[in-house]
């Protein structure tokens, strides 16, 4: 006797939420480490202090990220690819920042030793005083030339300057400083995100070679992957937001393939089969568990990632051939949790005699479903 079935298996639902849910969590939580990782490297470096508000915001934001990985990881990763760039960025933008300030302070201080040669002691303090009063200190160091050129301007005056006119005059440069500097800020940033964008493609082309996935999935990721060169910045952002999460889904599906896989193997093995190593068919993209029992009768499963799944068992004698079926599908349902749908019987062969008997294999779409 043979019987030849084709059904639909499907994880449970809760299942597949958790491999889910543990995969996002895993890669949120690896990038939350290299946040705070770079914070701590911007505090101890003396940086913050040029970047001393983005730096608080995103403090805020990592420990917000960090409050949702283990209750909503969905929503940690949501908030995690909000805040990347401008995380990979910063480092970048406060030694910018520092670079400008220490090679403005290390001018003005030159400036300063010249002017107390010529300045009266009353003017010097006035201008000293209101540049210290500037919050932000990168504005003060790129104000480095138009306050070269109005203290040569003032101080030449002598006499005739006075404290009111050089503070009416520190404030119109003070003013034009804070726009430079928030245009130098922002053009910082460009340059920083781009350079991280591309540092990012770099990680998801190692992260999609090293992938046990789909190959024929896996592949059209690395074609995304190589057309993102020619989108701009934004739309890269995007691309890599997309690929990443495509990557994500493409373990899960092979991580509830394998769960499958395993649960075949070890239900053949229980009802007394001795069965093979399981073999990937890469051309067909299935996994197949070849089984057989001492006296000849064979158990073949092929699974497939899009849910679908075909058994054989064939070489039988007499109703044992119902009985290997009853031992092994069942236990895949109570013992390992795999929900099998739409049976479909391809071919039997109910007379006992024909043991060489060999049914047409078929094939039928299937999901791997929570």
């Amino acid at each position: 006797m043979s019987y030849e079935v084709d059904m639909r298996y499907e994880i449970e639902k809760k299942r597949k939420q958790a491999l889910f849910d543990a995969r996002v969590r895993e890669t949120t939580e690896v990038f939350v480490s290299r946040y705070w990782k770079i914070l701590e490297d911007i505090e101890n470096s003396d940086l913050s202090e040029y970047v001393s508000s983005e730096f608080s915001s995103l403090s805020t934001k990592v420990k917000e990220i960090e409050s949702y990985l283990n209750s909503d990881p969905a929503t940690a990763r949501s908030l995690s690819q909000n805040i990347s760039d401008r995380v990979f960025s910063l480092p970048k933008v406060a030694r910018a920042a520092r670079n400008a300030a220490e090679q403005g302070r290390r001018e003005a201080e030159r400036q300063r030793i010249e002017a107390e040669k010529k300045l009266r002691e009353e003017l010097e303090k006035t201008w000293q005083t209101s540049l210290l009063s500037w919050v932000d200190p990168l504005a003060r160091q790129l104000a480095f030339p138009e306050l070269s050129t109005l203290r040569k301007q003032l101080f030449d005056e002598g006499a005739k300057v006075t404290q009111v006119v050089l503070i009416k005059e520190l404030l119109k440069v003070q003013k034009l400083a804070e726009k430079k500097t928030q245009i130098f800020r922002t053009e910082q940033a460009q340059l920083a995100s781009a350079s991280v964008q591309q540092e990012k493609l770099q990680e998801l082309k190692i992260q999609i070679a090293t992938t046990d996935a789909d190959p024929e999935r896996l592949e059209k990721l690395s074609i995304a992957l190589e057309k993102s060169n020619s989108l701009n910045l934004e739309e890269i952002k995007q691309q890599i937001n997309n690929i990443s999460e495509e990557l994500d889904e493409a373990v899960v599906d092979e991580s509830c393939r394998k769960e499958v896989v395993k649960a075949i193997y070890q239900s053949l093995q229980k009802s007394g089969f001795t069965v093979d190593k399981p073999r990937r068919d890469k051309e067909n993209d299935e996994v197949v568990i070849k089984a057989a029992r001492p006296a000849g009768s064979q158990a073949r499963f092929k699974v497939r990632l899009d849910g679908g799944m075909e058994y054989k068992f064939d070489r039988y004698k007499g109703s044992t051939c119902k009985e290997d079926i009853n031992k092994v599908l069942p236990s895949l349902q109570s013992v390992y949790g795999i929900q099998l749908s739409d049976e479909r019987v391809i071919w039997k062969n109910p007379d006992d005699q024909d043991m060489d008997a060999k049914p047409q294999p078929t094939m039928s779409k299937g999901s791997c479903n929570g």
